[in-house]
């Protein structure tokens, strides 16, 4: 008797456990078939992919959002943009948008809880990135949203860091509603014929295929050309004998890569006769290793980032060395805005070969309040930077956590003083000066901020000039339009010049210079170099920025 209760005891206990996974199976089973039965019809039916009514674009947005997005949800936003108002295009895709990532919060907290993923979960480098996340959760969810990057990582993110479905939802109502509202807008003005629309719907249909077909020929050639670069001496340029070579070398740029990569390390070394420097040093050290080594130096090489980069060539201008040697790059920072500007190529065999192929140029520089920078900022940029020196997440996770302040920021007034310039419609000004409110003013040599942001669309490197941009706006104004700002569109709506020098005066005007924090000023000043520096760049360069 006691067996017989003791085994029916469990069977129940079984059977309670089971019944609520047998429910969820069901429902996530029932979830997969509605999306992919609307896809399905979708394709089978060309009298609704013809169709313009509304309910057509409310079903369309499940499989375009379901998951990891099977089918491109732009092309349908233009394409309805062109019958009616955005704003109720918007509001159709958003609607269904919110119905669909609320399945797509059910369907990934299904998927998690799979025992193998629970192993997953626990794993070091989940949980890093997890607590990465949840730094600044409903930021991170915005700024994705919002932005052409991949959102699929976020759902499992939000899910994974047990973050509330509800904050969830309003982080995607508020980061796709004015995205949904400027693609339609574009339809709706522009009027692109249908041909165009199904163009761009197979392009972006197959771009992570080509994406992944291109990198598989990529390490194939990559192999091939190793083999041969093996085999290939930089006995010519680099060579001893005819050139004296001083390499300086920072080992903590992105996250150590340095002395993370010692295939790298001998690759660059095997390839570079000359003395290396590349023990930890603080900015003050580089830049006087820098002077000094540049006055007994033919060729100096800079190998790490932005911060680095600046460095090495502060040194080399105090030394008054920037017209008579020639100053390498071998990038190996996170953000890397000089080297883009420069048409240098990221990858460092590249990099490497073009040190001996490469045509020396010589390009201006800005000299602002006693640095020497490619680029550089005052106002919001320049407090981001600020911010991000307060906690040590590194690279753009850092920035994007620091970013978030942005909403709180208004436009202050300044006075401005430039000089020897001209305006957007070419007037010319020997001295010019004015009030301005604005948010941010940019200050340009080189087109780039850090990870490819293009700060400064219209800046030259050899013309002679500083280029300057106000964003006359707001800090929520900022943040809302960032992807045109990012993409260097925007900046054709804001006041912009080509001057000599600038002086700015205003109350606690925050200032960084190649992406470091240079303090709090009163007035700030600053003047372009011109034809300061020779370096090595690529003799069939296609960057307008040389």
């Amino acid at each position: 008797m006691v067996e017989g209760k003791g085994s029916s005891s469990t069977f129940s206990k079984k059977k309670e456990e089971t019944s609520p996974l047998l429910k969820r199976t069901l429902l996530f089973a029932l979830q997969l078939s509605f999306v992919f039965t609307l896809l399905i019809i979708w394709l089978t039916s060309k009298g609704l992919r013809e169709s313009k009514s509304l309910w057509v674009l409310f079903f369309y947005s499940f499989p375009a959002e379901f998951l990891i997005a099977t089918i491109p949800h732009e092309p349908a936003l233009i394409y309805f943009g062109k019958f009616y108002p955005p704003f109720l295009v918007a509001l159709i895709a958003v609607a269904s948008t919110l119905i669909t990532e609320a399945l797509n919060y059910s369907v990934f907290k299904f998927i998690t809880d799979i025992p193998p993923f629970q192993r997953i979960k626990r794993g070091k480098a989940v949980t890093k990135i997890v607590d990465l996340f949840n730094k600044a959760p409903f930021l991170a969810l915005l700024v994705a949203g919002l932005t052409p990057v991949p959102f699929y990582p976020f759902r499992f993110l939000v899910v994974m860091a047990a973050y509330p479905a509800w904050k969830y939802l309003l982080a995607v109502f508020l980061s796709r509603t004015p995205r949904f509202i400027f693609l339609s807008f574009i339809g709706h003005a522009i009027k692109f014929p249908d041909y165009f629309l199904i163009i761009l719907f197979v392009m972006m249909l197959l771009f992570p295929y080509l994406t992944v077909l291109r990198n598989r020929l990529k390490r194939k050639k990559g192999k091939k050309r190793l083999e041969s670069e093996q085999k290939i001496a930089f006995s010519r340029t680099l060579s001893p004998q005819g050139l004296k070579i001083t390499c300086l070398v920072n080992p903590l740029a992105a996250n150590k890569k340095w002395q993370r990569r010692k295939k790298l390390r001998i690759l660059i070394k095997k390839y570079i006769h000359g003395e290396f420097i590349d023990s930890p040093l603080s900015k003050e050290e580089i830049v006087e290793v820098a002077r000094k080594k540049s006055i007994e130096s033919d060729l100096v090489i800079a190998v790490g980032g932005d911060g680095t980069l600046a460095d090495v060539i502060q040194g080399i201008i105090e030394a008054g060395q920037g017209k008579r040697i020639s100053l390498g790059i071998i990038p190996l920072g996170s953000g890397n805005a000089f080297r883009k500007s420069l048409g240098i190529p990221k990858n460092t065999k590249k990099a490497l070969r073009l040190l001996e192929e490469g045509e020396v140029r010589e390009i201006d520089l800005i000299e602002i309040e006693g640095k020497i920078a490619g680029f550089a900022s005052v106002g919001a940029t320049a407090f981001v930077t600020c911010e991000k020196l307060k906690h040590r997440i590194p690279g753009l996770a850092g920035h994007l956590l620091a970013g978030r302040k942005l909403i709180q920021l208004e436009k202050k007034e300044s006075e401005i003083e430039l000089f020897k310039g001209r305006d957007d419609a070419g007037n010319y000004f020997e001295n010019k000066k004015m009030k301005l409110c604005f948010l941010e003013c940019v200050i340009g040599k080189t087109n780039y901020f850090g990870y490819s942001w293009r700060i400064a669309p219209q800046a030259r490197l050899d013309d002679g000039f500083l280029d300057l941009t106000f964003f006359e706006i707001n800090g929520w104004k900022y943040l809302l339009f960032f992807p045109l700002i990012y993409f260097g569109i925007f900046q054709k709506t804001q006041r912009h010049f080509k001057v000599t020098e600038l002086i700015l005066r205003g109350k606690d005007l925050p200032l960084q210079y190649n992406g470091e924090f240079l303090g709090v000023r009163e007035e700030v000043k600053a003047r372009v170099l011109p034809r300061a520096l020779r370096v090595i760049v690529s003799p069939q360069r296609r960057n307008k920025n040389l």
